[in-house]
């Protein structure tokens, strides 16, 4: 993902593995470029710290890279970023579940069968409640159709959700 945006981009992580993995894979090249919670877990706060930190920094792109579970606490925030004219990208890495605590209870012993409280509905599509909200929205299930997703959703100048389906298991 970080060689879809420049170099100055202001990337915001949030969730579980997925910030882990943001945090490992996505290079940081200038200051103040950066944005996580990394204290005590506050999930959902990604949307919200990218909308500030378009405000606060109109002429960057500013892109999110949010767990499906965190992304969900303030999903709503999307209607902020497009009454505000806050251009975010949000990518949202969509393994159905809360898989930082799948992934716990595994490790544990907990056979599939008694994972309770990690799944989410695969049937959520945050692409579609983009457009519901004035924004742009797609979806991806491969590598390669990311890089073009990218593309149209910073040309769109609207606030943008990129629903990127992972494997859950590929997300431990």
């Amino acid at each position: 993902v970080r060689d879809l945006f420049p170099r100055d981009a202001v990337v915001v992580a949030d969730g579980g593995n997925t910030t882990l993995w943001a945090v490992a894979l996505n290079p940081v090249y200038t200051p103040d470029s950066f944005l996580y919670s990394v204290k005590m877990g506050y999930l959902g706060t990604g949307l919200p710290f990218a909308i500030g930190a378009k405000l606060a920094a109109p002429d960057r792109c500013v892109y999110l890279i949010s767990g499906d579970g965190a992304f969900g606490f303030n999903a709503m925030e999307l209607e902020t970023a497009r009454r505000v004219g806050a251009a975010v990208v949000c990518i949202v890495v969509a393994d159905d579940g809360w898989g930082m605590e799948r992934t716990a209870h595994r490790h544990q012993g907990v056979p599939d069968d008694q994972l309770h409280g990690t799944e989410l509905s695969s049937e959520v599509r945050y692409d579609h409640l983009a457009r519901a909200l004035g924004c742009h929205g797609e979806y991806v299930d491969t590598m390669a159709d990311l890089a073009l997703a990218v593309e149209r959703a910073r040309a769109s100048g609207l606030p943008a959700v990129i629903h990127v389906k992972v494997d859950p298991a590929l997300n431990a």
